[in-house]
C-alpha cells in the first residue's frame, strides 16, 4: 500500500473512500493535514496508523497520524470488523468529529486521538 497516493482519493465532496482491493493498513500521514471530511473503510483493512513518532521529531509529513490535524473530519462511517488497531494520536487534531466516530475509536484505542503532549506525557507517566 506505499504506492497509493491517499490524497488523491478526496472528492470534490471532502469524502475519501479506502480502495477494497488488498488494502490492508493506511499508513502514517495518509491524510494527514487534509481537508477530508468523511471516510468509508473497506472490509480487510486491519491497521489505521498512528505517529512514526522517531520520524515525526523531524516533521515530514508523511510520518504522522494517518488522519493527524484532519480538522474538517466529522465521520469515519463504520469502522470495518476486521480493523484491529489504531495507532497513538493517528486522528490528532480530529476536533469535528462527531460521538459515534469518537466512540468507534475510542473502543480500539482511547489514545487514538490523544495530541502529541499528551501522548508523550502518557508514555513518560507509564514508567
Amino acid at each position: 500500500s506505499g504506492d497509493v497516493d491517499w490524497k488523491a482519493l478526496i472528492d470534490a465532496q471532502g469524502h475519501a473512500a479506502i480502495p477494497q482491493a488488498g488494502v490492508t493498513t493506511l499508513p502514517s500521514g495518509a491524510f494527514a493535514y487534509t481537508n477530508v471530511k468523511s471516510v468509508s473503510f473497506p472490509e480487510g483493512l486491519t491497521t489505521i496508523a498512528g505517529q512514526n513518532i522517531l520520524a515525526h521529531a523531524g516533521y515530514p509529513d508523511g510520518n504522522g497520524g494517518a488522519f493527524e490535524d484532519c480538522g474538517s473530519l466529522v465521520s469515519v462511517g463504520r469502522l470495518p470488523a476486521s480493523l484491529k488497531s489504531i495507532g497513538e494520536c493517528a486522528f490528532q487534531g480530529c476536533g469535528s468529529l462527531d460521538g459515534e466516530s469518537t466512540g468507534q475509536i475510542d473502543a480500539l484505542n482511547p489514545s487514538a486521538r490523544l495530541t502529541d503532549k499528551q501522548a508523550n506525557w502518557q508514555d513518560y507517566a507509564a514508567f
